[in-house]
């Protein structure tokens, strides 16, 4: 059965299908244009593991319609050939822990327009804006990667699978995790993830969303303007303790 998500991001929207359709159809609110050519050939010598691994410990994801509060971190990735990772995970909501083992397959890599960065750079330069050279000074790019977890160590634990979008940067021709805006930025988020949880069978699923430092399509459950903050009716869903950190 092909299962098509459409994905909206604060920095783009993707449409996926079974064989990862529509990569040619990412719009993005602030970048006029993401390049449409996939390089991921240029790269595919390339190790990216260390993209997937928590950052900070600052990976937030729900789980369900109540929007349970979940906590996955992917705990050890390694390159088993040109596209395609092993992983082992953990998940754990309401004190219910899950190790899982599975892969990430990396579908395409792609630049975003860099026009407009090197119009931004041109301006930082003339206004001598160190700040604003050194988040300018290099070419962004998008990952666009699908992965698929089994349970490892509960067969209650189910199954979970999704889409992620990596944001990087690239750097004497390496590619990097994109941290270049998380200090000024309120909206900013990397390993964004659309995914579904299932449970014992693949016949019934949730949705289990996640990603560092906010949520995709986590509806009214975010509330902050600058950080994450959870909305206060979904404290009794594991999100309070959040709250008063």
């Amino acid at each position: 059965m092909i299962i098509l998500l459409i994905w909206l991001l604060g920095m783009g929207t993707v449409c996926y299908g079974n064989e990862f359709i529509g990569q040619k159809k990412i719009i993005t609110k602030d970048i006029h244009e993401v390049g449409m050519d996939n390089i991921y050939s240029q790269y595919s010598g390339h190790d990216l593991s260390n993209l997937w691994l928590n950052i900070d410990n600052q990976t937030l994801g729900f789980f369900g319609k109540n929007k349970q509060h979940m906590l996955i971190i992917f705990d050890q990735v390694k390159k088993k050939n040109k596209r395609t990772y092993s992983v082992s995970a953990s998940r754990s909501i309401d004190s219910n822990d899950c190790q899982f083992k599975g892969e990430i397959n990396v579908k395409a890599i792609h630049f975003i327009d860099d026009s407009i960065r090197k119009r931004g750079l041109k301006i930082a330069k003339e206004n001598s804006d160190i700040e604003l050279i050194n988040r300018m000074k290099y070419p962004r790019g998008i990952i666009l990667s699908t992965y698929d977890l089994r349970y490892h160590s509960n067969s209650s634990c189910g199954y979970m699978n999704g889409i992620i979008r990596t944001n990087i940067y690239f750097k004497n021709n390496q590619i990097y995790y994109d941290d270049l805006d998380k200090a000024i930025s309120d909206s900013f988020s990397n390993n964004s993830s659309i995914s579904k949880c299932y449970l014992k069978t693949k016949e019934k699923s949730v949705d289990c969303h996640w990603g560092q430092w906010r949520i995709p399509m986590s509806g009214d459950l975010d509330i902050g303007a600058g950080e994450f903050i959870p909305n206060n009716r979904y404290y009794k869903y594991g999100w309070k303790v959040y709250r008063n950190k």
